[in-house]
């Protein structure tokens, strides 16, 4: 889910310089946005990561989004932040998961979709900008079925927020072709 809001980013920002740390088998996901540079994940000790944070911070990162949260993500986002970089985090609304999914007592409550919640990762360290209309749902609610066969209690339509920011055609096709 972060191809879109990169292409986002890149549409509000187009001088701003985008470096996606990954695994090399995810880079053809990004390879249709223009102007973003890798680093490809290796797994390793502390030491590495050391070395990488260093490195980072010689090629002038200035401000580090982690999208993942994961222990590697933490060290290097601890030594990022020692460094003097700004640094912020995704929070994910695991305890709102636990209760979608869980046997019973299920709380059938729309999560924040994943596209919006790295967007306010990447809000928090300055960089403002609009996801568009299209990648958001409109509201729907459960067939009576599976309301029943599930023996859950439906509290309502389930939905999720709708931006109108690029609602025209003209808009999409200036999104996808960025």
């Amino acid at each position: 889910m972060l191809v879109p809001v990169v292409r986002a980013l890149r549409c509000a920002y187009p001088d701003l310089r985008i470096t996606i740390f990954t695994k090399a088998a995810f880079r053809p996901f990004f390879s249709e946005i223009e102007g973003v540079d890798y680093i490809f994940a290796k797994r390793g000790r502390v030491g590495r990561l050391w070395r990488l944070a260093r490195e980072m911070k010689q090629r002038g990162f200035d401000a580090v989004a982690d999208l993942h949260d994961s222990g590697m993500t933490k060290v290097l986002r601890l030594l990022l932040s020692i460094a003097g970089a700004a640094v912020s985090v995704i929070e994910r609304d695991r305890e709102g998961m636990r209760r979608l999914t869980r046997r019973t007592r299920k709380h059938l409550e729309p999560l924040v979709p994943e596209t919006e919640v790295c967007r306010k990762a990447i809000a928090a360290l300055g960089f403002e900008f609009e996801l568009p209309a299209h990648l958001y749902r409109h509201t729907r609610t459960l067939p009576p079925k599976v309301v029943t066969a599930a023996g859950i209690k439906q509290r309502g339509a389930i939905r999720t927020t709708q931006r109108q920011n690029i609602s025209d055609s003209a808009g999409r096709q200036a999104y996808r072709n960025s």
